[in-house]
């Protein structure tokens, strides 16, 4: 897939993702070109650090649970990848 291709797929899921979830209100918007490359950059640190690659998945949804709970306009995607980077840095996995 080119990467125009990919872009446009992009775009169109996540709107129709933001559509499906919206449960009757209006619809969440995507996330901005920007925030998917951060959100893209820490689910890869946390696969390759973990080991464990479900916990990307599972580390995004607690990225976006913290922006939900935050009061509007608060919280900082870039932060929040900084910090779960900071994490990792120093992550040791558990032994057996």
């Amino acid at each position: 897939m080119e990467t125009s291709d990919a872009a446009a797929t992009e775009r169109a899921w996540l709107g129709a993702v933001g559509e499906r979830l919206a449960a009757g209100g209006s619809p969440i918007p995507p996330p901005a070109d920007a925030d998917v490359r951060l959100l893209l950059r820490v689910t890869k640190i946390t696969a390759d650090v973990t080991g464990v690659r479900y916990l990307a998945p599972l580390t995004a949804y607690m990225i976006g649970l913290a922006g939900g709970n935050a009061a509007p306009g608060a919280f900082d995607m870039k932060r929040a990848v900084e910090e779960i980077s900071r994490l990792a840095e120093g992550w040791e996995r558990p032994a057996d």
